[in-house]
């Protein structure tokens, strides 16, 4: 009964049993039905405005416009091509391109319910760029419907989804219909294809309250963060030191440069830091430098040409990852000796290359710091157990040994 209403056929509860059968079979019934609801008059065919799938393709191969599966996903990969170049030329000066690393910076602030963090290309995050400039909308956690849900929260009705381009794994079979296995033993995997997903932002949901994690300035462990970098570029080789006169020790004339505040001496392997810096101000520009140290150590460059400023752009913009990630004022960044490199077309196509250099090394490097400070802080809460123990004990021995004497004293007396 309940299966007829839903398919809103109309009945009777006392209708006879069909054939020599003692209860009425419901499921026949039901076949009948639907069989009678399928039949349709000339004129109710004629009336309709709806079309079954063989005269939609009919109609629209009549006017030019049908596309089979390998077109329309031609026509999708290019549309996408369209809105990533798109975002591609949006980087045009020092405050887009701070856009870009802030919506990087910005994308994966919620883990999924699962407890994981959403990973997405350059391509998609310029896209994503793109389309939020388009709607003027500032984009901080990008997951899908289903994520959201898992969270606690909904999408709001009516709120148009932004697009992402997903690549379509599959396992590679070999003639015999098998997986075909890597040396490791590992299934190999091939890329088939890509596919549009729906994705939405934080200001596009409703529901549980999530507040992602914004560190005050009072909260900075400084400290430990320069013990982590400290530790993780001596597995190098290389050591940090501070500098009363920084110029004087890069040797190059004050006019031409100015007044730095770090630098790194491959032929040393040293980076020097300038004394008085504040803590944020000295963080910052360790970030900067250990980049230099881990990633341009090899390369030689001269002050102001081509290579130079592709340096010093994946530095200054890992740094400023960096400092987003630990709460560090990040103000200050202007990104302005980029502009020149940035509005040189001939230089989009490698731009592209940097962003995911900055972004492999800036999650390399996060992850590393994260890493560290994580067993510095265990090494730290150890020691001040220890340390607690032993105060405990000692408090323990002076009370014992004034019992002792007070036992003595006691003893003489009597």
């Amino acid at each position: 009964v309940e299966r007829l209403k839903k398919e809103k056929i109309k009945f009777k509860t006392d209708l006879p049993p069909l054939g020599k059968a003692e209860k009425t079979d419901w499921n026949d019934i039901l076949k009948i039905k639907k069989k009678e609801k399928k039949k349709m008059t000339e004129e109710q065919k004629e009336k309709r405005t709806w079309k079954n799938r063989q005269e939609y393709i009919k109609e629209q191969k009549a006017k030019g416009t049908w596309k089979n599966r390998q077109e329309y996903a031609k026509e999708q990969k290019e549309n996408f091509m369209k809105e990533y170049e798109e975002g591609l030329k949006m980087i045009n000066s020092p405050e887009n391109f701070k856009k870009f690393l802030d919506v990087q910076n910005h994308i994966n602030s919620f883990v999924t319910g699962e407890g994981k963090k959403r990973k997405y290309s350059t391509n998609n995050i310029l896209s994503l760029l793109n389309q939020a400039e388009k709607r003027n909308m500032k984009i901080i956690g990008i997951l899908t419907m289903r994520d959201w849900n898992e969270l606690g929260r909904t999408v709001k009705k009516g709120e148009k989804a932004f697009q992402i381009s997903c690549p379509i794994i599959e396992k590679k079979l070999d003639e015999k219909g098998e997986v075909v296995k890597n040396s490791q033993g590992k299934p190999v995997e091939v890329l088939k294809g890509f596919k549009k997903y729906n994705v939405f932002t934080l200001s596009q949901t409703t529901g549980k309250d999530l507040l992602y994690e914004v560190k005050e300035a009072k909260e900075i462990d400084y400290v430990n963060i320069y013990k982590s970098v400290k530790e993780i570029v001596k597995e190098k080789g290389i050591d940090i030191k501070f500098s009363e006169n920084l110029n004087m020790v890069v040797g190059t004339p004050k006019g031409e440069v100015g007044i730095t505040d770090g630098v790194f001496l491959p032929k040393n392997n040293l980076i020097m830091l300038q004394k008085g810096l504040t803590l944020p101000k000295a963080i910052k520009t360790l970030f900067h430098e250990t980049v230099h140290a881990l990633n341009h150590a090899e390369n030689k460059c001269k002050f102001g040409d081509k290579l130079y400023i592709q340096q010093e752009v994946e530095a200054e913009s890992v740094a400023y990852l960096l400092s987003k990630h630990y709460g560090i004022d990040s103000k200050e960044y202007s990104f302005n000796y980029i502009e020149g490199y940035l509005n040189d077309k001939e230089n989009l196509v490698e731009l592209k290359e940097r962003l995911d250099n900055i972004i492999k090394i800036s999650d390399n490097l996060k992850n590393k710091i994260d890493s560290t400070l994580e067993k510095i802080k265990i090494k730290e809460k150890n020691k001040n157990l220890l340390e607690d123990k032993i105060e405990k004990y000692q408090k323990e021995v002076k009370l014992a040994k004034k019992i002792k004497k007070v036992e003595e004293i006691t003893m003489k007396m009597q």
